[in-house]
């Protein structure tokens, strides 16, 4: 329970800020502030006690010479099974995501000292999954900055050239797989926060469809903005991440109309259907990668027909304006250089 701040309490923060305040206004404080602590403290009773995780590791900071380019907010090994989809894969999670047992900054040394109770529904379903969580990925600060400048305690940097930022928000992800020292990122995008980072490092990164996958127990922004997603060096490897995180949870409001069981979706043709923000799609041709942004763009998400086939080009633009067929039907937007 949060311990109620006294009026001396009062008096001295508002001090702290450069502002006076009178005893009526610090009773008046002192009484919102009361009233606001009882409804957090029957949030606590209905949310029950936490699970204790006390064999786990608990890791730790990690130095300045390992960690040369600022990535990693902690460092552990977590592995709860042998064997599972991703077994073998070293994982590294967003700091603004809840692994219980381990520190959460979000980037921001607001939160310093702060220690998760609770395992986030994304990490839970990692370890029953069999891989392993090798630490926390630096967030930047508040999640606000599409830079990898803003971070607690310091700047992350481009392992391809660390004169340049490596994006944000999810920085601390892009540098480290880019530096291949985890092999797949949990990130967090509210507005490009996994998308900028993928393609300013030379990953790839994939922002799922709203709802998707639960945002329980990760630090928000905005309900209809928090996005949680899949980073890593293959096409592959998201997808076999996002089957592996995706589906409703019971927890999050938002997934009210997300299927508990993906299973039937869970097939290689759904897969194709996504479309990944990153800066090379690794084993997709740039042909493919076109034939796969006019199926997903295509009204009614109709198969394409021979005559919207794309050929295999470097290039992958489209025109901005559609026409309507004799039948009224709409018809999907044409690459450049098509019949």
């Amino acid at each position: 329970m949060l311990e109620k701040p006294t009026n001396e309490d009062l008096q001295r923060i508002a001090a702290a800020n450069g502002f006076a305040i009178s005893e009526d206004e610090t009773g008046a404080f002192a009484r919102s502030i009361e009233k606001s602590l009882a409804s957090y403290g029957v949030i606590e009773e209905l949310s029950g006690e936490s699970t204790p995780h006390l064999n786990r590791d608990k890791g730790r900071r990690p130095t300045a010479a390992e960690n040369k380019l600022g990535a990693w907010a902690w460092t552990c090994s977590i592995r709860t099974a042998t064997d599972g989809r991703l077994a073998g894969k070293k994982i590294a999670i967003k700091d603004n995501i809840s692994v219980a047992g381990l520190p959460l900054l979000n980037g921001s040394e607001m939160l310093e000292g702060y220690v998760a109770q609770t395992d986030a529904t994304v990490v839970t379903r990692i370890l029953a999954a069999g891989g392993e969580i090798v630490g926390k990925a630096v967030s930047e600060n508040l999640c606000f900055s599409g830079g990898s400048h803003t971070s607690y305690p310091g700047p992350v940097l481009n392992p391809i050239d660390p004169t340049r930022m490596a994006g944000g928000s999810s920085s601390g992800n892009a540098s480290l797989l880019a530096a291949n020292e985890c092999d797949i990122a949990i990130g967090g995008d509210q507005g490009g926060s996994v998308r900028i980072p993928g393609s300013w490092s030379g990953v790839i990164g994939l922002k799922p469809t709203w709802g998707l996958v639960p945002y329980t127990g990760a630090f928000p922004i905005e309900p209809s903005l928090d996005h949680l997603g899949p980073m890593a060096h293959t096409v592959e490897d998201i997808a076999l991440t996002l089957d592996v995180i995706a589906g409703r949870d019971g927890l999050d409001a938002r997934q009210i109309n997300t299927p508990f069981n993906l299973n039937p979706m869970r097939n290689r043709s759904t897969r194709r259907n996504a479309v990944f923000g990153s800066a090379s799609l690794k084993k997709v041709s740039a042909g493919k990668a076109c034939q796969t942004q006019l199926s997903t763009t295509r009204y009614g998400r109709q198969p394409p027909t021979s005559a919207d086939s794309v050929q295999p080009s470097r290039k992958c633009q489209f025109r901005t304006m559609s026409t309507a067929s004799t039948s009224g039907r709409v018809s999907p937007p044409k690459a450049r250089g098509t019949s």
